[in-house]
Parts: C-alpha cells; sequence; structure tokens
C-alpha cells in the first residue's frame, strides 16, 4: 500500500516540471516584452503632442503606431533623439522672439506700444485728410475766381525792347504747345521762322512778324541753320523723349502737316518710318549739340517736365526770359493749360525696332554727357526705357 502510494507521488512528481517549467517561460517572456513596451503616455511625452491613452489616437484622428522596441539600449536612443528634437525646435522658437525682439514678458508690451503707434498714426492721417480737403476746397474757391479772359489779352513788345530767343525743339517736342503757355503766362506774342497760316488763324498773331525786330518772347525755329543763328542772343531748348517726338512729328506728317491729328499706327512700318526714325535721332542731338555750342548758358526745359509741374517750369522760362510774373494771368493759364495745339494722344504702341531702338539710344547717351558736361540738368531716365507711355 505504502509503495503504491509513493509510486503515485513520484509521478506526479516528474509530471510537475513539465507543467512548471513552460509556465515560467511564458512569464518572463510577457514580462519581457511588457518592459520594453513604450506606453501612450511615454510616447506623448517624448514628442511633445497630447494623445488619447485609452486609444492611442493623437486628438487629431490620426492613429499613432505603437512602437515596439527590441531592447532597452533602442528605447534610450529613441527617447534621447526624440528629446533633441524638441529642445532644438524650443531653442529655434526662442531665436525667433529674441531677433523680433519679442520675449515671454514683452509680448504684453509689443502689443501695447502697437497699438499706440497704430493710434497716433491714425491721428496723422486723418490730420493729412483734413489738410487736404482743406487745401481742394481752396483750390476751388482760387479756380472760381479766376479771371479766364485775363490771359487772352496778349500784344507785340515795343520794337527792339526784346532779346532774340530762340525756342528750339525737334519736331514733335511740344514747341506750339510751349509757345500757347508763354503767351498766356507773359501776355507777349511768340514768333516763328516758318509763317504757318494754320497756327496764324488758331490765334498766334506774332507768326507773321518779323522775327527779328525784338518785338516777341520767343522764336520758334527747329534746325539749327548758320546764318540764321547768328541773330538769336540766346536760346530756350526744349527736349522731349526722342521716340515719342518721331512719333509726334511722323503723325503730322501723314495727316497732312495737322498738329492734332492722329495718324493709323499701321503707317508706322516700312523703309520710310526707318529712314525717318535714323534721320530724327540724329537732328535730335543735332538741336542739343548745336545750341550748347553756341550759348553753354542757354535755358533747357524737358517735355516731361512741364506735363509734370507745369506752373513751376513756366515760371523758370519766364525768369530766363527776364519777364515779370504776374499771378492772374498764370492762374489763368495753368486753368487753360491744354490750349488749341495740344495733341490728344492715342493707345500707346510701340513702332520702333531694336536697331532702331539701338541707334536712338546711343544719340540718347552722347546728349546726356554733353549736358552734364555743360553743368545741365541731365536727361529723364525714362528716355533711355523701352517702355512708352
Amino acid at each position: 500500500m505504502f509503495e503504491d502510494k509513493h509510486r503515485s507521488f513520484l509521478r506526479f512528481f516528474w509530471i510537475l516540471p513539465l507543467i512548471a517549467v513552460p509556465s515560467l517561460i511564458l512569464v518572463g517572456y510577457f514580462e519581457a516584452h511588457q518592459a520594453h513596451l513604450m506606453t501612450f503616455e511615454e510616447v506623448r511625452d517624448s514628442r511633445g503632442g497630447e494623445y488619447d491613452t485609452s486609444t492611442g489616437n493623437k486628438l487629431n484622428n490620426k492613429t499613432y503606431e505603437r512602437i515596439h522596441l527590441k531592447d532597452d539600449q533602442e528605447k534610450e536612443a529613441f527617447i534621447d533623439k526624440k528629446s533633441a528634437e524638441f529642445s532644438s525646435e524650443h531653442a529655434k522658437t526662442n531665436h525667433l522672439k529674441v531677433e523680433s525682439g519679442i520675449t515671454e514678458n514683452s509680448d504684453q508690451t509689443t502689443l501695447n506700444e502697437l497699438k499706440e503707434k497704430t493710434r497716433k498714426l491714425k491721428g496723422k492721417l486723418k490730420k493729412k485728410q483734413i489738410l487736404l480737403d482743406k487745401l481742394k476746397e481752396e483750390e476751388s474757391r482760387h479756380q472760381a475766381n479766376v479771371d479766364m479772359d485775363i490771359c487772352k489779352s496778349k500784344k507785340l513788345a515795343s520794337q527792339g525792347s526784346r532779346p532774340i530767343v530762340a525756342l528750339a525743339s525737334l519736331p514733335g517736342s511740344g514747341n506750339t504747345w510751349v509757345r500757347h503757355l508763354l503767351e498766356s503766362a507773359s501776355g507777349i506774342f511768340t514768333g516763328s521762322i516758318y509763317s504757318d497760316k494754320r497756327l496764324f488763324r488758331a490765334g498766334f498773331f506774332g507768326e507773321y512778324e518779323n522775327p527779328w525786330d525784338g518785338t516777341l518772347l520767343v522764336v520758334k525755329c527747329h534746325r539749327f541753320k548758320t546764318e540764321n543763328s547768328q541773330q538769336y542772343d540766346t536760346g530756350i531748348v526744349l527736349v522731349r523723349n526722342p521716340f515719342k517726338a518721331m512719333i509726334s512729328e511722323y503723325n503730322r506728317i501723314l495727316t497732312g502737316k495737322n498738329h492734332t491729328a492722329v495718324a493709323d499706327q499701321s503707317q508706322f512700318a516700312g523703309p520710310e518710318w526707318e529712314s525717318f526714325v535714323r534721320q530724327m535721332g540724329d537732328k535730335w542731338y543735332g538741336v542739343i549739340e548745336k545750341w550748347l555750342q553756341k550759348d553753354p548758358n542757354i535755358h533747357i526745359t524737358y517735355y516731361e517736365d512741364i506735363l509734370t509741374d507745369t506752373r513751376k517750369e513756366i515760371e523758370k522760362m519766364l525768369k530766363f526770359l527776364k519777364v515779370e510774373i504776374d499771378i492772374a494771368r498764370m492762374n489763368c493759364t495753368i486753368a487753360n493749360q491744354e490750349g488749341s495745339f495740344h495733341r490728344t494722344a492715342k493707345k500707346e504702341f510701340d513702332p520702333f525696332t531694336s536697331v532702331m531702338k539701338s541707334y536712338v539710344h546711343h544719340k540718347i547717351e552722347l546728349a546726356n554727357s554733353l549736358l552734364l558736361a555743360n553743368g545741365k540738368q541731365p536727361i529723364p531716365k525714362e528716355y533711355m526705357s523701352n517702355v512708352f507711355r
């Protein structure tokens, strides 16, 4: 009986290791596996993000996959890498704040300063607007009181009382328009060496007068003729962008010498147009060169400047001509500055080839150097532009 019990115990004792050993192995593997598995909290802390601990989902609904690490060394390396990334981003943020003058303590101060600057700026803008409104109101009252008839009265100066002053320019540079402005502002007729019937009929009554008898304010001319140049005491040279002057003059030629008509753009092409551009380029430079050679003290005025500030440029010319400025006449002139011979510009176009532009640009550079050498105002930069406004 005892032997049977002993044999049963031995059998059980022999089976026990077979059950216990696998169980211990499974328990050990499970504990080791759990030790190498990062929790969601650890992932959240290492990446600086917020995760739902129950589902492992990031709050932006993108699932963050659980990260399995093979051993403690990889786990530590992963944590160190994420910590370094976070520290780097934090350092960059602080650097940007320092560069822009913003710190955590100064955020509110900076905001208040910006609000104060904005308030002051709005105040200044309001004051400027009030001043602008007053100026507009004053200008309106002033224009309402302008005597529009005063600048219509013109006369010849006493014979021999005026110097012989040329108003020289390339054709198409606005010579007739400037004559209108000078006559209106001074009350003295201007003349010409051309005796143009159309201009005489339009009210330029000095057109048929003797240009050399000292009764005219200025004498219109386009070419520098040696035989006539000796008769001029000095001159005003009117300079315009040569490209635009060429278009204006070609319009006049194509429309039967009409000072205000505009030709069809398709006519600005072909051998005749090419020849015209080259000849006019030479003449444009020649007007400046020859008049500076005759009298370095001549007055240079730019057509574009007259368009920009008509009053200022007229006053400069009157001062050069030693004519006293009459404010009432000047106001009347400005109120009627367009006159009857200012061609209305059509839609801009560019009829110049690259070869034409190169040739004319060379002449512009020569003229600019010559003007600077004689102490004159330089050529406007827009002359060298290929854009036509």
